[in-house]
């Protein structure tokens, strides 16, 4: 058995307790509790169960960036997304004017990277998303972004 802890910054402030249990029970964990004093919430999976939720976050993390690629109404200035292999950091290739989709596009990656990340096992101030926007014309770098930034931790 494999006991996950999750910080109570994951869920949200407005999360009710019993909505947080129900989402982790969801995820295929048992004996759901949350800490009265510090709000993090324990719960167990199977070794097996666990693995296959991790892989399925990471599986989300690739969908959600094949999704911002193909949406060219949200999106019409990106054109490609590629990853590194832990998910913590994206190339972007995109069109020189590209404007506030640019913030919209690394929000929604580091939410779900983030979110891997954490369930994964990495501490949540230590989890890293960097963004990098490249010109798909000429290779030249657009802009960085720290993800967590974003979010302003």
């Amino acid at each position: 058995m494999i006991k996950m802890i999750i910080s109570p910054e994951y869920f949200g402030i407005n999360e009710k307790e019993n909505s947080i249990k129900e989402q982790v029970r969801k995820w295929g964990a048992k004996n759901v509790s949350i800490d009265e004093d510090t709000g993090y919430v324990s719960a167990f999976m199977s070794l097996n169960d666990y693995d296959d939720f991790v892989l399925s976050l990471r599986k989300n993390v690739i969908k959600k960036a094949d999704e911002i690629v193909s949406d060219d109404e949200k999106y019409p200035a990106i054109t490609q997304i590629k990853y590194s292999g832990d998910l913590s950091t994206f190339e972007v290739m995109c069109f020189k004017d590209i404007g506030n989709e640019k913030n919209v596009a690394a929000l929604e990656l580091y939410m779900v990277s983030a979110s891997y990340q954490v369930l994964g096992g990495i501490p949540q101030e230590q989890v890293y998303v960097r963004i990098y926007f490249t010109d798909n014309q000429n290779g030249n770098l657009i802009d960085v972004i720290n993800a967590s930034d974003l979010i302003g931790r």
